[in-house]
């Protein structure tokens, strides 16, 4: 069975529209048979029934059928970005505003969603040939269950996750589906921005769409470091439980100056250069609170190494985030084998890359790399975009 990374973020859904004189339940796309719903999907301003949908954007439509359930039962809104790239499934406060004016939360969302798929494009490149959106949903506390029962019904190897674990987290990211949820109204928050919950969410389905398994530092680094390029901040913090400072959603650059000071790692009883062994196994899905091993859950210091080096790689080594995703996906999928015969084999769903292993794959864009970073760490200054020639 593959292995599936639950993170936090929000899935979407779509509905497709029978032709006149057609029966519903006969109703499907064409050249499918994904039935088509009577959901209307907005996109670039313009909301559009299903067999309109399937014209003009077909790789979205099998997409929005497959949510379609969902949507219609909780009166949820489907948005597509006008890139195609990302469908979002909004909760009906996001509703129009009229039939021709968008609601001003919505247009931030949408600025967000073109700024983000903007950068992740300047990272990972354009797409070779044209793909199915990805999805997000912005969900409503109390619709989070049936959420989680819907995505079981789309793939059913998700239904222990989805009664269990994934009712003790307050979002997930996936990467079969793709698709990733937050939630839009949890009480209590304040520390809390749904922008940055889009783009950081959002980066991390778009390289899994490239690279489906990747290490879990290297996936949250990869969406840390594009929300705050797009936001200027960090408000997303997959699996953190308590309180978050006002201070602690700028200047990750500053502390990890800080915790490389050759005094800092001193007085820490660690070695002068970063080690993989200090965040290449870190998954913070593995909390103590759900009594898996102690030393996982959120820990600040392995959240900044995961943004900080993911943040040079796409800096110093420009185009070189491509080649360690595809990596890791590779080293993953060869590594998770389990041989039954010979011919058959299946997955292991608790394998980790080792640490050795991960350290090979980010050689190949620089032999010295742990080296490299610690000296970039310490003068604290991690520029957002490569420098300009």
């Amino acid at each position: 069975m593959p292995r599936l990374h639950p993170l936090a973020l929000a899935a979407g859904l779509l509905f497709a529209a029978s032709s006149p004189g057609q029966d519903d339940a006969d109703a499907s796309i064409p050249g499918s048979s994904v039935p088509m719903s009577p959901v209307p999907v907005t996109w670039k301003g313009e909301d559009l029934d299903a067999a309109t949908l399937a014209e003009r954007v077909p790789l979205a439509a099998p997409v929005a059928a497959r949510w379609a359930p969902f949507a219609a039962a909780h009166d949820y809104r489907l948005v597509l970005g006008d890139d195609a790239q990302v469908l979002l499934v909004l909760r009906p406060e996001h509703a129009r505003q009229s039939a021709r004016s968008e609601r001003p939360k919505v247009k931030k969302l949408l600025a967000t969603l073109h700024a983000t798929v903007d950068e992740v494009t300047s990272l990972l490149g354009e797409l070779e040939a044209p793909e199915p959106p990805v999805v997000l949903v912005a969900a409503a506390e109390p619709d989070y269950p049936a959420l989680l029962d819907h995505v079981a019904t789309i793939d059913p190897r998700l239904q222990a996750w989805a009664q269990g674990p994934a009712r003790r987290v307050t979002g997930f990211v996936l990467s079969e589906p793709l698709a990733a949820s937050w939630l839009d109204d949890a009480k209590g928050q304040e520390e809390w921005n749904p922008e940055n919950e889009l783009a950081h969410r959002a980066a991390q389905l778009l390289l899994r769409r490239l690279a489906p398994q990747q290490p879990p530092w290297f996936a949250l680094g990869f969406g840390w470091h594009v929300e705050e390029a797009v936001k200027e901040s960090i408000y997303c913090y997959p699996y953190r439980a308590g309180f978050v400072w006002a201070a602690e959603h700028t200047g990750w650059d500053k502390r990890l100056k800080s915790d490389f000071k050759s005094s800092h790692r001193k007085q820490e009883k660690l070695p002068a250069e970063l080690t993989m062994e200090e965040f290449a196994d870190w998954d913070p899905s593995r909390s103590p609170a759900t009594d898996e091993p102690e030393g996982q859950g959120f820990d600040h210091h392995r959240a900044g190494v995961a943004f900080g080096l993911v943040r040079h790689l796409a800096t110093a080594h420009p185009g070189s985030l491509v080649e360690v995703a595809r990596g890791f996906d590779a080293a993953i999928q060869e590594g998770w084998k389990v041989v039954i015969s010979e011919t058959e084999w299946t997955t292991d769903p608790n394998f980790r890359l080792p640490p050795a292993n991960q350290l090979e794959v980010l050689q190949r864009v620089e032999q010295d790399i742990l080296s490299e970073v610690t000296a970039a760490f310490a003068k604290g200054k991690l520029k957002r975009h490569p420098p300009r020639h």
